[in-house]
C-alpha cells in the first residue's frame, strides 16, 4: 500500500509529517515500513496468523484504520485526541469476532458489509505536535 492511499483520512502533508523522522521534508521509507508492519501484525494477531481470504474486505478496512491511528499517534494525538482510536478498537473487535466465528461475512448476512458502513472522513486537518 502507498501512504498516499490514506489521503481521505489524513491530508498528505500531515502523513508526510508523521513519516518524516529525520525532518528532511520527505517520508522515510523505513518508518512507513514499520507502520505497515505494525498494522499487519495487529491483523494477524486477531486471527492467530494470516487471515482467511474471505475476510479480505474487513481486513482492508481495519488495515487502513490501524495505519491512520498510528499516523495520528506519530503526530502526537493519542487516546481520545486520536480520531481513529475508537475506530481501531472497533475494527480489532470485529476482526476477533470474525476469527472466533461470533460474526460472519457470508452471503445472506443481514445488512451491508460492516466495512462499507464505517466512515473515515471528518477527521481533524490542523495541528502538528512533534
Amino acid at each position: 500500500m502507498d501512504w498516499m492511499e490514506l489521503a481521505d483520512g489524513l491530508p498528505p502533508e500531515q502523513i508526510l509529517q508523521a513519516l518524516d523522522d529525520n525532518r528532511d521534508g520527505e517520508a522515510d521509507a523505513e518508518v512507513w515500513e514499520r507502520v505497515q508492519s505494525g498494522a499487519e501484525a495487529r491483523i494477524s494477531d486477531c486471527f492467530g496468523g494470516p487471515p482467511p481470504a474471505k475476510f479480505a474486505q474487513a481486513c482492508a478496512y481495519a488495515r487502513k484504520v490501524f495505519l491512520l491511528e498510528v499516523l495520528y499517534v506519530r503526530r502526537g494525538f493519542a487516546g481520545s485526541a486520536n480520531p481513529y482510536s475508537a475506530k481501531a478498537t472497533d475494527a480489532e473487535r470485529r476482526l476477533r469476532a470474525l476469527a472466533g466465528g461470533a460474526e460472519s461475512v457470508d452471503a445472506g448476512a443481514a445488512g451491508p458489509d460492516w466495512a462499507e458502513t464505517q466512515h473515515l472522513a471528518g477527521t481533524p486537518t490542523k495541528g502538528f505536535l512533534a
